[in-house]
């Protein structure tokens, strides 16, 4: 199978996950610009590797060598990135490519945005539970929907399948943040890099409430990402709750660890949901959280 890649300027986490998965199942990809950029930066997101050296090194194409890559490839994909600014048109790269090419009828976009179709908050805009939740406009990126058959979108609401036709896509499980199997012998792992969105500051106020025999780790530890997927490995259980999108990175991490998920129920929709009290531990508001913390941190056999 040949793909043809238009990339973005900037590396993002399902673009980036997207191009590892194709390349391991043997696609040849022709980027529209050199994957080593985009691979670096993506390496660089951690000390630990996340899998970035399977985004392969490719030649340098022209623009007139990816157009007529493009004739014969079984499928064109687009990938989102953040833009540089929230006033820019586009992710950069050579998005202008995709009128050039012009066969909509093959032609795929992954877009991982959040907050916006940019990236970035609106004014105004809401992130803090279902009842208090709204999206950035232009929330949809209106110009690639009438270019693309297939729109893949990471943060896909309800309303967006009936009226734009997208197809969810949240973030995927990435294997590489699985940590070689070790005792657990911490309690309650509820640490947030930012408390800005979801329920992330309520429930971190809730969290020094809390008691147990086993340590509950509540702030930020030294020793960065190591040190981070160590304790959280340890852990039987960790808090989530909604970023800049309802899906996080957090989620891989701790279902990678067989780590029970205390997490933020999504407003937005996953193809293969996982089941409230069988595979992970949901909660809507702060007192809702309370209780099932409670609840497990008595009842921790319950959660193996």
């Amino acid at each position: 199978m040949k793909i043809v890649v238009i990339v973005p300027n900037r590396e993002e986490f399902l673009a980036c996950e997207v191009l590892k998965g194709l390349h391991r199942n043997g696609v040849e990809l022709i980027p529209s610009s050199p994957l080593s950029n985009i691979r670096n930066a993506y390496a660089r997101c951690s000390p630990i590797s996340i899998g970035a050296e399977d985004i392969p090194d490719t030649k340098v194409y022209t623009d007139d060598e990816v157009i007529e890559h493009a004739t014969s490839a079984d499928y064109i994909f687009v990938l989102w990135g953040k833009f540089s600014s929230p006033n820019d048109m586009d992710p950069g790269g050579k998005m202008y490519l995709l009128d050039k090419i012009n066969a909509p009828e093959k032609t795929v976009l992954i877009d991982g945005s959040e907050y916006s179709w940019t990236g970035y908050p609106t004014h105004g805009q809401l992130r803090k539970d279902k009842l208090n939740c709204t999206k950035g406009i232009p929330w949809i990126w209106e110009e690639m929907r009438d270019k693309v058959k297939w729109y893949f979108k990471r943060e896909t609401y309800p309303e967006d399948v009936i009226d734009h036709n997208i197809i969810p896509c949240p973030y995927p499980f990435r294997v590489e943040d699985r940590q070689p199997s070790i005792n657990k012998d911490i309690a309650l792992f509820g640490v947030f890099g930012q408390t800005s969105t979801g329920l992330r500051a309520e429930v971190e106020q809730v969290c020094p409430t809390l008691s147990h025999d086993l340590p509950i780790i509540l702030n930020r530890q030294p020793g960065g990402r190591i040190e981070y997927l160590k304790l959280l490995s340890r852990s039987y259980m960790a808090v989530d709750a909604w970023g800049g999108g309802d899906c996080n990175v957090r989620r891989s991490e701790v279902h990678m660890n067989s780590v029970a998920s205390l997490m933020q129920e999504w407003g937005i929709l996953e193809p293969h949901s996982f089941t409230d009290g069988e595979n992970v531990i949901f909660y809507n508001t702060v007192e809702e959280f309370e209780e099932k913390a409670n609840f497990y941190l008595k009842n921790l056999d319950k959660l193996s």
